[in-house]
């Protein structure tokens, strides 16, 4: 028998960012870590080059932390809200 699916509310935003070209990812990832707001950063391969998790904020305070993420990436970011999430 498989284990049960647990579903537990989220209190987070989640940003997918593509950073500008020629930009070092590990300082980069690191300049994202150090913003206030920022839970974490997670460096990743393929079309998104980072995913940044940040506190559930306020529509307008998500499109100004989405304008400071985008200043430092020097690229493109897209906005995710997260409602829930699955476990096992």
């Amino acid at each position: 028998m498989g284990k049960q699916i647990k579903m537990r509310s989220l209190d987070c935003r989640m940003f997918f960012v593509r950073p500008g070209r020629n930009r070092n990812v590990y300082s980069t990832a690191s300049r994202l870590a150090g913003m206030e707001r920022v839970r974490e950063v997670i460096i990743a391969e393929g079309d998104v080059g980072f995913i940044v998790k940040t506190d559930a904020l306020a529509e307008n305070d998500t499109e100004s932390l989405l304008r400071q993420i985008s200043k430092v990436t020097g690229g493109s970011s897209a906005k995710a809200v997260c409602y829930c999430q699955l476990n096992k």
